[in-house]
């Protein structure tokens, strides 16, 4: 555009170069046409001039406008296109959580009092997010670029998080298989002390139970093992390592807890035959005890 303005104030200006007069009847002109000529050549390449100057001005002053306006237009469209994702970062997270808490709502098997626990760190994570997200569209563009930063902490956290739940419900659902070991630990215990009270010989199935209650040990203290495990990846341990090592104690738990099953299945047979031996049975299985397998 400034190449064109030059032009065009170049090209006025030979052309002025060439004009002739319309009139020249005044007496000074007709004593020095050469020097009226000059004198008016010059006045209009004066006005030429500062016509370009003033057409350049303008364009100056419109194009920084411009540039002004833009730049203001592309931050508040950036803030705007940043405050949407996070948004909906936060949401599909919040929608995550929601789903991990109806699972475990929906999971039996597990105490109230660890299906509690659970939940109330859902809880508190939903509402922590919950509170993000409806303060996002009064945050100023410094306050959106820390939440985000605070967001993608929290993605990054989130895969431990869920290790971290899903390990609290695993070793959950097992402190329900302990305690039905525990449980027939104590039947088996109380009948074979009303069968030595009734003076029978119960030194072997004593010896039985002893092996039974040292497999459900080892048990509890691999249980034990592995939600110490679990809980380190709350910590800040590496998760997925943990995760791992705390699922290989609990099969092993779960392993001492089938030997466990083996033996008192044994306990349960010679009991039965002891009992029959005896005539010590009734239509109601009164004299004995009922077999482990039939139980849930």
């Amino acid at each position: 555009m400034t190449k064109a303005i030059i032009y065009s104030v170049l090209t006025a200006f030979t052309a002025s170069l060439v004009a002739v007069p319309v009139s020249a009847s005044n007496d000074t002109a007709n004593a020095n046409p050469t020097r009226t000529k000059t004198a008016a050549m010059h006045d209009r390449m004066t006005d030429k001039v500062h016509t370009f100057q003033d057409a350049r001005k303008r364009f100056l002053d419109a194009r920084s406008t411009f540039q002004r306006t833009k730049k203001d237009s592309d931050r508040e469209v950036s803030e705007d296109r940043a405050k949407e994702f996070v948004k909906k970062s936060i949401q599909h997270l919040l929608g995550r959580l929601e789903r991990m808490k109806n699972w475990v709502e929906g999971k039996d098997r597990i105490s109230d009092e660890d299906k509690a626990a659970i939940i109330a760190d859902l809880d508190a994570d939903i509402a922590w997010l919950t509170e993000k997200l409806s303060a996002v569209d009064g945050m100023s563009h410094e306050e959106v670029k820390a939440l985000a930063k605070e967001i993608r902490d929290f993605w990054k956290d989130h895969k431990r998080r869920i290790k971290r739940i899903s390990g609290h419900m695993h070793a959950a659902r097992f402190s329900h298989l302990l305690d039905k070991a525990e449980h027939f630990s104590t039947r088996v215990g109380s009948k074979i002390g009303e069968m030595k009270d009734a003076g029978q010989e119960v030194g072997e199935l004593e010896e039985m139970l002893r092996e039974y209650n040292a497999l459900v040990d080892e048990a509890v203290a691999l249980w034990e093992q592995a939600k110490a495990k679990y809980e380190e990846i709350r910590s800040g341990g590496d998760a997925e390592t943990l995760f791992k090592e705390a699922n290989e104690l609990l099969r092993q738990a779960h392993q001492k807890l089938k030997e466990a099953h083996m033996k008192l299945r044994e306990i349960v047979r010679e009991i039965k035959s002891m009992s029959r031996s005896t005539g010590d049975t009734d239509d109601d299985n009164d004299g004995t005890v009922d077999d482990p397998d039939d139980e849930n």
